[in-house]
């Protein structure tokens, strides 16, 4: 289960920010997925915008496994170029510190379409770039916003 609650927009130096939570409670999982602990996550997301073009994100959080109580902090640099309307690009750093173990840092880029308001797909590239980190990887993804709020007879969007 999760949610995300935008906390404030961008206003000069404030960057827009959210805060997004996780939890998942190993014990309703199908065993595969089961845990020993409920694993909460949780992140504030901020961005700014530079120009009309390009923006820059950032996050910091934590999550924890649902098998041991130490979390593990996790971290995102991302800076986003508008290509047309529709696609999008961004290059980004992110890692993965344990509380007790070597941080995992990575550096990913990637491509975004954008097919309506509410569903976006996207197509990235990695490398690690510390020795615990995968050494490459190609990922696809696809995105849906879900529209919570109460319109009435208006149309959503």
């Amino acid at each position: 289960m999760g949610f995300k609650f935008n906390l404030w927009k961008e206003k000069g130096l404030l960057p827009l920010t959210s805060f997004i939570g996780h939890l998942s409670i190993g014990s309703v999982a199908s065993p595969k997925y089961t845990t020993t602990y409920a694993a909460p996550s949780f992140r504030f997301t901020m961005q700014h915008t530079l120009s009309k073009k390009i923006s820059l994100g950032y996050n910091i959080g934590a999550e924890w496994n649902g098998e041991t109580p130490e979390p593990t902090f996790i971290y995102t640099l991302t800076t986003g170029y508008s290509i047309t309307e529709k696609i999008g690009s961004y290059i980004e750093l992110y890692g993965f510190s344990p509380q007790r173990n070597i941080a995992d840092h990575r550096a990913d880029a990637g491509f975004t379409y954008l097919i309506g308001n509410n569903f976006m797909v996207d197509i990235s590239g990695g490398i690690g770039i510390t020795d615990n980190a995968p050494k490459k990887y190609l990922a696809f993804g696809f995105s849906c916003r879900f529209n919570t709020k109460k319109t009435g007879n208006k149309k959503p969007y």
